[in-house]
């Protein structure tokens, strides 16, 4: 509780991911990682210019709560299996996503690989990005099949509510080229050695909230199914 991480990223950008899927640590690339945890709290604290992803997460009964962001990678991002999460009083500036609620996930960018389910993201504001080269999405809804080291896993992401929320890019310093909300359903993608088939996106509910566009590029809410 409390407190400041900094990633120091201009000088330790290198990367972190393990990308052997034989390797125990295969997916892991968060600055904090907390894989198969139950019961995690991180609250009243600041994640500053992070080399992964700030906060890196599989597991059961999450609580994140009056955070600062300020990062070129992803805020806190969720692989499956995970479920009962909730992320409340968040706010800052994210390069890439915001919170990524990855049931599948890039290039074995993750552990593990099944459901997300039961998460409540209350009161957050996502203002853009100060770090270019990437692009910056509130929340990211991403599910499909994969493969991992212990053979092929389906990831569904599942009751998920967004409740009072702002997003304004334009108060980066750089406009990410993306959307509020990305709801992305992939179809044989096929990537490197990994395999994307058809996941499932059910009840979501997002209310209450207010989104400003800064360019054409920033669409509020964009559902997508891709096919190779």
């Amino acid at each position: 509780r409390g407190g400041i991480w900094d990633g120091n990223y201009a000088n330790n950008n290198s990367g972190l991911v393990e990308s052997d899927p034989t390797s125990p640590l295969a997916g892991v690339q968060g600055d904090t990682n907390f894989i198969n945890v139950t019961g995690l709290r991180i609250i009243d604290a600041r994640f500053i210019n992070c080399n992964g992803f700030c906060v890196q997460f599989v597991g059961t009964g999450a609580v994140f709560r009056d955070l600062y962001v300020d990062t070129p990678r992803d805020f806190i991002h969720i692989n499956g299996p995970s479920s009962n999460i909730v992320i409340e009083r968040c706010y800052g500036f994210s390069a890439d996503a915001f919170v990524a609620l990855n049931a599948w996930d890039w290039h074995i960018s993750g552990p593990t690989v099944g459901d997300i389910a039961d998460v409540r993201i209350r009161n957050c504001a996502y203002y853009g990005s100060n770090q270019g080269g990437r692009t910056g999405i509130f929340v990211v809804f991403l599910s499909g099949t994969r493969s991992t080291s212990t053979g092929q896993g389906v990831g569904n992401v599942r009751d998920v509510t967004v409740d009072g929320f702002a997003i304004d890019m334009s108060k980066g310093s750089v406009t990410p080229a993306s959307v509020g909300f990305s709801v992305t359903l992939d179809y044989d993608q096929v990537q490197g050695s990994e395999f994307a088939g058809v996941g499932l996106g059910e009840n979501i509910k997002i209310s209450n909230g207010y989104i400003k566009s800064a360019n054409s590029n920033n669409a509020g809410l964009a559902f997508l199914k891709t096919a190779s």
